[in-house]
């Protein structure tokens, strides 16, 4: 007999993908979708997303690494947290889990409205404050929801407030606009345990089958990225996704470079994972800062059509350290130091769909926080 899990379908941020409750999946009979060797819970939720198929036609997902997520989500014991939650990636053309991907940036945005529904966090006027524990990262997130009252007699706003969704706020790569979610992370910096450069220098020399050597950026704020240049990928930084995509030679180079650059981090034989991430990088279009194209998953050929929040935060953190690939192409920045100087830096990072934002908090000499903006919607 089925057993029915209760789920919300959420778009956010550029991802999409539906939050679950730990306690309606642990809820599931353990005599159903259970293999050993995989965590049960995160198991669930892959086979509810549809994983191991291209296009998730059984499932909730949609055959994409941005649309193959899911977040389980409890109330938390830990001080200073809220809500605990954990980040499912799962895979698309094999069943299962990636428990290499860390954190979703764009995902997280959709948990403070979650929580306030699902009554794990009382909402409070004009704004709730959910405070969040990442399981996978030990990343600490603020996220700052619009909530309102309704109208009473004689047009009085009262009652419980209610998440807010419609708003004015645009964001790159998706339609329409939304309420303004903000997003506070706190403690990602060396999610490795290996610190923000963990092979310990700003640039490295990785060597690929050609013969040839590639410099990279081995950087980890939010997560851990490997950046090159785009001339050293033979890209100028304006192609599409959809030529990128098609451009096999381009996607086996790119997670050549990737899989290299993982040896060099510590991270060993990363086949088959898609952490870290690779990107390539150029100067600023628009009156952005460094400009990207942000591989999702070169093995899938998948470029993303837009920007992953995790990246966003490692891209602003690179520009910000002297000595990167990044920074050396990044404009209008303060680079010229061995340590970010103290304060908020706002990068600005055009990619397809336009740009992205982030605000890079650095102090006494060390990059500690960041902060966007997103807008959800509950489908």
């Amino acid at each position: 007999m089925a057993h029915a899990v209760p789920y919300t379908l959420f778009r956010s941020g550029t991802s999409k993908g539906p939050l679950f409750l730990r306690k309606a999946l642990e809820a599931v009979p353990k005599s159903r979708w259970f293999e050993a060797g995989v965590d049960r819970l995160e198991h669930i939720a892959a086979t509810l997303v549809g994983s191991g198929h291209p296009y998730g036609v059984d499932g909730l997902g949609g055959g994409r690494s941005s649309t193959n997520k899911s977040i389980i989500v409890s109330g938390s014991t830990v001080e200073g947290s809220d809500v605990d939650c954990l980040f499912v990636q799962s895979r698309i053309n094999t069943f299962g889990v990636d428990g290499s991907h860390g954190d979703c940036g764009n995902m997280v945005a959709s948990v403070g409205a979650f929580a306030i529904e699902k009554g794990l966090v009382m909402p409070a006027l004009p704004s709730t404050r959910v405070r969040v524990r990442s399981l996978n990262t030990g990343t600490r997130y603020e996220i700052k929801v619009q909530t309102k009252g309704l109208p009473g007699p004689g047009g009085v706003v009262g009652g419980v407030p209610r998440v807010q969704y419609s708003g004015d706020q645009m964001i790159a790569g998706v339609d329409g606009t939304g309420s303004p979610v903000v997003v506070t992370a706190k403690g990602m910096a060396g999610t490795l345990g290996r610190g923000i450069l963990p092979t310990g220098n700003a640039s490295d020399l990785v060597s690929v089958s050609s013969g040839r050597k590639v410099r990279v950026s081995c950087v980890d704020f939010s997560r851990p990225m490997v950046l090159v240049a785009c001339d050293d990928l033979g890209l100028t930084g304006s192609e599409t996704k959809l030529e990128l995509d098609a451009d096999t030679g381009l996607m086996d180079l790119a997670e050549e470079v990737r899989r290299e650059a993982a040896m060099k981090m510590g991270m060993g034989n990363v086949e088959g994972m898609t952490s870290p991430k690779i990107a390539c990088v150029s100067p600023g279009a628009g009156g952005a800062n460094i400009n990207t194209r942000y591989f999702t998953d070169p093995s899938q050929r998948d470029l993303h059509y837009a920007l992953a929040m995790t990246a966003c935060q490692c891209l602003g953190a690179a520009s910000l350290i002297d000595g990167t690939v990044a920074s050396e192409i990044a404009s209008g920045l303060p680079t010229d130091s061995l340590t970010p100087a103290d304060g908020d830096h706002e990068v600005i990072v055009s990619h397809p769909s336009g740009s992205s934002q982030v605000k890079i908090v650095a102090e006494n000499g060390e990059l500690v926080a960041a902060s966007y903006v997103r807008t959800v919607r509950k489908i």
